[in-house]
């Protein structure tokens, strides 16, 4: 029987938050082979060479161990729609862009890095897909609900960029939260049909599908035709590599 005083000192604390951190990639290395829904208990067991029983110990059921990798894949994509909205602020100033371009930009390049995102990290997208998107009830309430409480800070980051194009009347009023969710759902929506961009690169392809959706999006809110291309053609200059490095060596330096 574990003592929970042990529990509590911080040489222990770590240790076992390491545990858990191995599980967890243990787990993320099985679904990008496997898929999530070829994702088991054992099988993650194995992988860390562990009794089955064990594991356990860290994450009382599949439940809690899924909706643990969702929330830190949110978490993380979190993090990478900060840098995509510093990257805008920053280079509307050194471009000295329209306030039109300007207060698009950010709406545009989040866009563009979902996009990147989905390309380049199918299985964590997978996840994110799984988490927010599919009808099904793949994890219990509770766990659900903590994946949502990691994702609802980016929307709100994505609705104070609505709400400050509203304002500098680069975009007509509505609801900025309502359209920011709007705009990640149209968004993912595309996401979707990279299976079907496979067989139909020509007509699928999902950059200009998503560009186009975007452009239309914008419009419809009230942007002017030059503000968005404007802002689409300085997103074009994102370098996507040097930003997700940039992520990610911020993550393991702290």
């Amino acid at each position: 029987m574990i003592n929970e005083s042990e529990i509590s000192s911080p040489r222990v604390r770590r240790k076992r938050l390491a545990k858990r951190t191995a599980i967890l990639d243990a787990a993320m290395d099985l679904i990008e082979d496997k898929g999530l829904e070829g994702l088991t208990l054992q099988d993650v067991a194995a992988a860390m060479d562990f009794a089955p029983a064990a594991l356990y110990r860290y994450f009382p059921s599949k439940d809690a161990l899924v909706g643990e990798l969702q929330r830190r894949v949110v978490e993380q994509f979190g993090e990478y729609v900060s840098a995509a909205r510093l990257w805008a602020k920053q280079a509307a100033k050194e471009r000295r862009l329209s306030t039109s371009a300007a207060r698009l930009l950010p709406l545009v390049a989040i866009a563009g890095f979902y996009r990147e995102f989905a390309g380049r990290n199918e299985a964590r997208f997978g996840l994110i897909a799984s988490s927010l998107g599919d009808p099904r009830k793949l994890i219990d309430d509770d766990q659900a609900r903590r994946v949502l409480g990691e994702a609802t800070p980016i929307f709100e980051a994505v609705a104070a960029d609505v709400a400050a194009a509203q304002r500098a009347k680069v975009l007509r009023d509505g609801d900025p939260f309502l359209r920011a969710v709007s705009f990640w759902a149209a968004l993912h929506g595309v996401m979707q049909l990279r299976k079907l961009s496979r067989l139909d690169p020509k007509r699928l392809a999902i950059e200009p599908l998503a560009d186009e959706l975007v452009r239309g999006l914008l419009r419809g809110w009230g942007a002017t035709r030059v503000g968005v291309g404007k802002a689409q053609a300085a997103a074009a200059d994102l370098e996507w590599d040097a930003l997700a490095a940039l992520v990610e060596s911020e993550g393991e330096e702290t």
